[in-house]
């Protein structure tokens, strides 16, 4: 008998809960939570569920990604999600303008006409596509541009034509463009003037195209432009941009990707700030061989790569005043202009990057005349010379003597004789080093932890490229880093053992996240996971952060 009773309780299938059985919100609440996937998921468990967490999850759909290899809107359950509450929608894939072109047309029969971007973080409009597109696909874009702000041709493959897409979506004011080596973009219709405030543009064939001056004649509230076309590396071209486009504030050429670009691209949609010129300038591969007053003399931030600067671009006359950062990589100077030169002109500098200085004094005299500085980084891609030895102690007597430094980087420039210079920045937080010569490893971190780090509150510390720090004691000085917070270790191998006698050592209260970008070996991994058992700081590696070790 009491077989039978547990055979027949066995069987009793719990009651599937209703979707009544709780109010709206609980339910809106819950789907809320939820990937889009899963909720495609959950809609197939019944047709009452199908029918009825559309409504739900509505909250999930403001951005939809279209496959075209996954069906796209062939799935009955994702086209019943959309609606009019979709804000942004990427296509992937597509192959033919018809294609594209149905897809628009049941967008519109599912009442999403108030999209406003085709385009979120890295989700792309129109991703990998390869249509030629058609009018029929401008009108159907033209339908679906009632609140269009934003739209992208990512790694497109096909060709169209600029100001067809700007007569079909007129309110757009952002246009991301970047075209595979069979990808065109022509603007041979009939040209109207847009509201694009951020334009990007960039061909995997970097070819010479005259078409681009057309474009930005018609986009007079240009604040953002960032592209690799040949037509505009002269400083004759960047000139007549400027002039051009009176409202523009950032300009970017290179040769590579414009991915940064496009991330950077998202600071200037929320800043209204009235710009009386060009503020942000980076280019890369130019020779500055005319005067560019024009374009200078409102720079916030300028970034040079592997450019050729000539006094007659930057005449005696010019004054960066507005100037904050300055970067330069890879950069040369005709004789006998120099980086000192511009540094002079640059009083109000907060920040300066290069790896190409002379270490010389006019370098040197330069430095001391920015007091302003907050951020250095110094990189000397050549060895020391013994003869340098002058010249180093009073580049680093310059550096010290800056009152605000608070970011200190130098690469190839430390000894352990000149170390005690960095005793007197007070203000100093951050400080990273990296070096070339091994052997000196073990005076220059006893140096540090005995003349740099403990008068100044430094918080953190960065050692790049410092080898095996296990058969060093090095570690065992950390203990004199009273304010230490973050200890990065990049390029350097450290026993755990060591690390975990180390923290021992400084106590229960002390606590500093210790950042090591390197592959631990499988022996060491045992000894690393010991070393963050709780209490203690945490250690993060390559392959992200390390778990207390449990045997």
């Amino acid at each position: 008998m009491m077989e039978e009773t547990n055979h027949q309780d066995s069987r009793i299938v719990p009651p599937i809960m209703h979707l009544d059985a709780f109010p709206f919100e609980v339910f809106s609440n819950i789907f809320s939570h939820l990937a889009q996937a899963d909720i495609l998921r959950c809609m197939a468990v019944s047709r009452l569920w199908a029918a009825r967490i559309p409504a739900y999850s509505v909250r999930c759909w403001a951005s939809v990604r279209l496959y075209s290899e996954r069906g796209g809107l062939a799935n009955r359950r994702l086209a019943a999600c959309l609606g009019p509450h979709v804000r942004r929608v990427s296509l992937s894939g597509y192959k033919s303008a018809q294609e594209l072109e149905l897809t628009l047309r049941v967008l519109i029969d599912l009442d999403c006409l108030y999209i406003e971007s085709l385009a979120k973080q890295k989700w792309e409009e129109f991703y990998n596509t390869h249509a030629a597109f058609i009018p029929s696909f401008y009108h159907a874009l033209r339908q679906l541009s009632v609140c269009l702000t934003s739209i992208s041709f990512l790694r497109h493959s096909g060709t169209f034509d600029f100001f067809d897409v700007i007569s079909a979506c007129p309110d757009v004011t952002s246009f991301d463009c970047s075209l595979t080596e069979a990808g065109e973009m022509w603007a041979c219709k009939m040209p109207i003037r847009t509201e694009i405030t951020h334009l990007c543009l960039s061909s995997r064939r970097t070819r010479f195209d005259p078409q681009l001056e057309l474009i930005l004649f018609q986009c007079r509230k240009l604040k953002f432009f960032a592209t690799n076309n040949p037509w505009i590396q002269s400083p004759e071209e960047i000139d007549k941009l400027v002039r051009l486009c009176p409202s523009i504030q950032y300009f970017e050429y290179g040769f590579g990707s414009m991915r940064k670009a496009r991330h950077y691209r998202n600071k200037y949609f929320q800043d209204d700030k009235q710009s009386k010129g060009l503020r942000e300038l980076t280019v890369s591969g130019i020779r500055m061989t005319q005067d560019m007053t024009n374009v200078f003399q409102h720079l916030e931030r300028l970034i040079m790569v592997t450019c050729l600067l000539t006094l007659a671009s930057f005449p005696p006359t010019l004054r960066l005043d507005h100037l904050r950062v300055l970067v330069c990589k890879l950069v040369g100077c005709d004789e006998p202009f120099n980086l000192a030169t511009v540094l002079r002109m640059c009083p109000n500098l907060e920040e300066l990057s290069t790896n190409s200085f002379p270490l010389n004094t006019d370098m040197t005299q330069a430095l001391t005349e920015t007091p302003r500085l907050r951020k250095l980084v110094l990189r000397h891609n050549m060895m020391l010379r013994p003869e340098d030895d002058l010249a180093l102690d009073d580049l680093l007597r310059a550096i010290s003597s800056l009152p605000l430094l608070a970011h200190l980087h130098l690469c190839n420039l430390l000894t352990p004789r000149t170390v005690r210079y960095l005793a007197n920045l007070a203000s100093l937080e951050r400080l990273e080093i990296e070096i070339a010569k091994a052997e000196v490893v073990p005076q220059l971190v006893t140096a540090l932890s005995v003349n740099a780090i403990a008068p100044p509150r430094i918080r953190t510390l960065v050692l790049n490229n410092m080898g095996n720090l296990s058969n060093l004691l090095a570690l065992d000085k950390l203990s004199n880093f009273e304010h230490l917070e973050h200890l990065t270790l990049d390029g350097s191998f450290i026993d755990g053992s060591l690390l975990q006698k180390n923290i021992e050592m400084r106590g229960t209260h002390a606590r500093f996240p210790i950042i090591s970008l390197y592959t631990p070996s499988s022996a060491q991994l045992p000894r690393l996971k010991n070393a963050v058992s709780s209490p203690s700081p945490s250690i993060h590696t390559a392959q992200g952060p390390l778990k207390a070790w449990n045997g």
